[in-house]
């Protein structure tokens, strides 16, 4: 060991270092088992940040088997989303773009976990729908007309029986009962509000 490594000692042969009573210190050791608990409380935690990230993280291969990977594309990135009732003689859409939970209907129709795989058919949504159903049939139509970044996509959806299927009707399946639910309630709110809207508007218009 070099003058530099060993600690210089004193005439008495103590050492110099003022830090050498704390080498042999019995409260600075960490022995063996206490170092595996550390190791295992650790490893648990990275376990459980990944699976809660697993958990959260959108599913998409079902889905992606069922819409088609432009329409998946579509529903990640178009920036212009607009409804309108399948039953309606006039095509009024509302723009869904910059209302609050528009992020949580992507997700919804995005997720291969809300959709109930068993029940899916060749039957279109729009055949089964009626025009006295206590839930409207709507049509989603998702367009991104700023970037061109994916073609207009539509889409059908029987509210009433929690139906949904692309808009040339070649097959449709249902979504899970929570689902179903969350999507009647979000759309009858924006379509009673779209159609309160529209009769102010008229109103203005006769008494102009």
């Amino acid at each position: 060991m070099s003058h530099a490594e060993k600690p210089q000692s004193g005439p008495s042969g103590h050492s110099l270092d003022p830090h050498a009573d704390k080498y042999n210190d019995p409260r600075a050791q960490v022995v063996g088992p206490v170092v595996i608990i550390m190791l295992l409380v650790m490893g648990l935690g990275v376990m459980g940040s990944l699976g809660s990230i697993w958990m959260r993280r959108t599913q998409l291969e079902q889905s992606s088997v069922f819409w088609g990977s432009d329409t998946i594309t579509a529903f990640q990135l178009a920036d212009r989303v607009t409804l309108r009732r399948l039953n309606d003689s006039m095509d009024d859409r509302i723009d869904l773009s910059g209302m609050p939970g528009l992020g949580h209907l992507r997700k919804a129709l995005l997720d291969e976990r809300h959709y109930d795989w068993e029940s899916e058919s060749k039957a279109s949504v729009k055949s089964a729908c009626r025009a006295d159903a206590g839930s409207p049939c709507v049509e989603l139509q998702f367009a991104d007309p700023t970037f061109g970044r994916v073609s207009v996509t539509t889409i059908h959806m029987d509210l009433d029986r929690g139906v949904v299927g692309p808009s040339t009707g070649e097959k449709s399946v249902h979504v899970t009962p929570r689902v179903q639910t969350a999507l009647a309630h979000q759309v009858t709110l924006l379509l009673n509000y779209s159609g309160k809207t529209y009769d102010d508007r008229k109103a203005e218009v006769n008494s102009g």
